[in-house]
């Protein structure tokens, strides 16, 4: 994050990111691994468009789709195995590692921002293609998850 955090260049600004949410489905494998695989499937359909969309371009709304999925906000994908990331460390670990777990996933919000003004504009489908599948398992994906909420209530 803090490399993401500093750094100018588009490409390693993903990178880095890249790097933190790998970091964050090794630290909760061993607690939950359909956790694991859900953040790894969330950053892989976020990374896919936000890096063809590096090249490639896409409309602004695809964009900022793609960060905020990738900032893990609701509605979309992204936040619903990041909310069961922390949920589950307060669970198994305590409030302390679930508060330096959140702290890290709200530390990639400013990088996010700062990317989703930066892309260029264009009309490339692979990103829209993306935003509209993050958006689409967003809804959905309450459906799979309720299973493990509930289980953590």
């Amino acid at each position: 994050n803090l490399g993401a955090l500093t750094s100018a260049d588009l490409r390693r600004i993903l990178a880095y990111s890249t790097v933190a949410h790998s970091g964050f489905a090794v630290f909760i494998y061993p607690l939950q691994p359909e956790v694991a695989l859900a953040l790894v499937l969330a950053d892989a359909f976020g990374k896919l468009g936000l890096f063809y969309a590096m090249h490639a371009g896409t409309p602004p709304w695809a964009a900022k789709t793609l960060a905020i999925h990738q900032i893990g906000l609701p509605p979309l994908f992204g936040f619903w195995p990041k909310m069961l990331l922390v949920l589950i460390t307060a669970e198994r670990l305590g409030w302390g590692p679930a508060l330096y777990v959140l702290a890290n996933v709200v530390m990639v919000a400013p990088y996010y921002f700062r990317l989703m003004d930066q892309l260029p504009a264009g009309r490339s489908a692979v990103p829209l293609a993306a935003a509209v599948a993050v958006a689409a398992l967003g809804v959905v994906a309450p459906l799979w998850f309720i299973h493990h909420a509930s289980a953590l209530l």
